[in-house]
């Protein structure tokens, strides 16, 4: 799941480098409010799922302890902006921008399912390897 979500933030990354800056400049307009606010969701997402990797990456090295307190801190959050999954008028499957929405919104919920499985079980197995793409 490491690699997964590295090779999504960089593309995210590209993205908004290469799409981002006319929107920026274009602030007035409904469209580009869109956009920049469906690049918040992605990155949000994004660093939902890392910071619950690099958790377990922590927990398996023996770097950290997998207790209530520190789960509960690296507990997968912000649901209600990034489980959204609704794509706004104007972004269309041929955008590069829906592909990333999608994608992202798939990994977070299946991070916040794992998380929420190894929350109940208290394993600590490295369950960022057991991990592959649906």
């Amino acid at each position: 799941m490491y690699d997964e979500t590295m090779l999504l933030i960089e593309e995210a990354r590209e993205y908004i480098e290469d799409h981002m800056h006319s929107a920026l400049d274009e602030h007035e307009t409904l469209d580009s409010m869109i956009r920049i606010r469906e690049c918040d969701r992605i990155v949000c997402r994004l660093l939902q799922v890392m910071a619950w990797v690099m958790a377990e990456r922590a927990i398996h090295n023996q770097e950290a302890l997998r207790d209530d307190q520190s789960a509960q801190r690296c507990a997968i959050s912000a649901q209600e902006t990034c489980l959204m999954d609704a794509v706004p008028d104007g972004i269309t499957n041929s955008d590069p921008i829906f592909s990333l929405l999608m994608r992202s919104r798939d990994l977070y919920i299946r991070a916040m399912r794992i998380s929420t499985q190894s929350c109940n079980i208290h394993e600590t197995l490295p369950l960022y390897e057991q991990l592959s793409p649906s």
